[in-house]
């Protein structure tokens, strides 16, 4: 079974989704931007929800990476790459 949720400590540090099964945990941040930039209440929410793969989903055309094992995508290439797993 999957749980889904959403990560926001009382100084503002945010995920916007979390799907945790099996032990495994994926972190979701979703931009409008295709040039997506994120702030420091990010990381530090990262730090303490250390999920096992993070993705920013945004409009992007082809998947890049970014810092610290964060990977940029489209909404396309997220869902290719996430549902199976969790179906």
């Amino acid at each position: 079974m999957h749980e889904f949720s959403f990560y926001r400590s009382a100084t503002g540090d945010e995920l916007d989704l979390i799907i945790e099964q099996g032990g495994k945990t994926i972190a979701v941040e979703c931009k409008a931007s295709s040039a997506p930039q994120v702030t420091k209440g990010f990381w530090r929410a990262l730090e303490i929800v250390k999920p096992d793969k993070t993705y920013i989903v945004a409009p992007v055309s082809s998947p890049y990476p970014f810092e610290k094992d964060v990977e940029i995508c489209n909404l396309f290439h997220f869902l290719n790459a996430v549902v199976p797993r969790i179906l």
